[in-house]
């Protein structure tokens, strides 16, 4: 009996991949059968079909690790042994023996075809090791994280949204990051939305035959303590890798289970904020600002343009204009992927207070080595973009406060900014400039001035 498994022990096949290689887990799976090979499964000496050069574990390892299944068709295996020998003297009964082995060496393959190999983790980048390892956090922790939900606002049914909106708005309330919180937005296209974000893992249904394992030894360590909650699958490739919960994957396979609930981090599905620049979220935020309570008073408003007195609902909104388009080289070339990623302590900052109203974060990018070549760019596009020294510009005063609208507190005001005190490029969703205030602190305006059609368009000047 022990020549039969000294090939497994001494290693000779779990050498680099050969062709016999490839029949591996039939075989082992096959020695199950073997005279003898009862008695060696119970003392822990049976190949691993699914890991070559290891064995499976022990009857003793089984009843203390809670799995009783394998370790009774361990003992049934045993018994059947004991037959087959019995097989010398009434031939027949060498049959039976190996038909009480049968069980076993079903389980053991059914498990084998499962996780049939070992696979290596995905090679991430920084951002992508990042968002993973905060996807093990709670996930009102890590929200700000995730993807960008938009869901639209149906003008012909408003108290389905507003009932959609107060479930949202319940559900993100304990979220840390305010960017994640749902809220009313405006969107590109003139239409409103309900915007929130979700975690960078959510719970999914998954195939387990369709799971790569990427720790060794499964079906062992069956004493350990199981950590509660789903197991962290990465989905990169098109393959999903385990990253967490081997061995609560392990249990459900030894129940039976074929489908098993992950939380499913889908890295080939794009839009994680942590994972690419915040850039992401601005095709769908209207507005910096989420209003605590729904209303129609709120809906179209944007950032600094209010609704024309006496509207409702989605009626009298002003729909953007096509010069708008004009803009869109000074908000690339100053944003995320331009002055942002050249200057990113001032990209960041730039981005805090765009999401979470951060003013302290403003006032550090004013204080930081990067502003310095920020605020060139910036005077080099906006002079490209605006001939005179001043911008027309209008503000919205309360606009953050959403009983202003009601109380009659909500005022808008046109007046023109000197180009000296345009101090960031903010929300290119809204025309959003940051200047200097008359206090001096930050505050936010949008461009009303139309840019001539030269100057950037194309250039995309740094």
């Amino acid at each position: 009996m022990a020549d039969l498994y000294r090939p497994y022990g001494e290693g000779l096949l779990s050498e680099e991949p050969t062709r016999f290689e490839d029949m591996y887990a039939p075989a082992a799976t096959g020695l199950l059968f073997a005279p003898g090979a009862g008695v060696a499964d119970l003392m822990g000496r049976a190949p691993d079909p699914s890991q070559p050069g290891e064995y499976l574990p022990s009857f003793y390892e089984n009843v203390t690790g809670g799995n009783y299944l394998d370790a009774g068709l361990q003992a049934l295996g045993g018994a059947g042994d004991a037959v087959q020998m019995m097989g010398a003297a009434f031939p027949p009964l060498v049959a039976v023996g190996a038909g009480m082995k049968l069980p076993r060496a079903g389980r053991v393959a059914s498990t084998a075809d499962v996780f049939s190999e070992v696979a290596d983790f995905p090679s991430l980048t920084k951002s992508e090791e990042r968002v993973v390892a905060a996807a093990s956090a709670p996930p009102e922790q890590v929200a700000g994280l995730g993807r960008v939900i938009t869901e639209p606002i149906d003008p012909q049914n408003m108290a389905a949204s507003k009932a959609r909106f107060d479930q949202l708005r319940e559900m993100t309330s304990g979220y840390e990051q305010e960017r994640a919180k749902a809220r009313i937005v405006r969107l590109d296209d003139g239409t409103d939305a309900i915007q929130y974000m979700e975690p960078p893992a959510t719970v999914q249904s998954v195939p387990i035959s369709q799971l790569k394992a990427t720790q060794p030894g499964l079906l062992s360590g069956g004493d350990a303590p199981l950590t509660e909650g789903p197991p962290l699958v990465v989905k990169k490739g098109g393959e999903f890798f385990v990253r967490d919960g081997h061995h609560r994957l392990a249990r459900m396979i030894e129940a039976g289970a074929d489908v098993a609930d992950v939380r499913l981090v889908d890295l080939d599905a794009g839009g994680l904020l942590g994972v690419e620049a915040p850039r992401g979220i601005r095709a769908y935020h209207g507005s910096p600002h989420h209003f605590d309570k729904f209303s129609t008073e709120y809906i179209g408003a944007g950032l600094l343009a209010p609704r024309p007195a006496g509207s409702i609902g989605m009626g009298g909104r002003v729909k953007a204009s096509p010069s708008s388009r004009l803009y869109d080289d000074l908000f690339e070339n100053m944003g995320d992927e331009g002055a942002g990623l050249e200057f990113p302590d001032v990209g960041e900052a730039v981005n805090k207070y765009i999401y979470d109203m951060d003013f302290d974060a403003l006032q550090s990018a004013l204080k930081s080595d990067d502003y310095v070549g920020y605020s060139k760019n910036l005077r080099t596009n906006l002079d490209s973009l605006f001939p005179n020294d001043k911008i027309s510009v209008s503000r919205v005063e309360n606009y953050s406060d959403p009983y202003a609208g009601i109380e009659g507190r909500r005022s808008k005001s046109f007046f023109d900014v000197n180009k000296d005190d345009v101090l960031f490029v903010g929300s290119d969703a809204e025309r959003e400039l940051i200047v200097r205030s008359a206090s001096g602190s930050p505050m936010s305006v949008r461009i009303e001035e139309t840019p001539r059609s030269s100057g950037l368009l194309g250039k995309k000047e740094r």
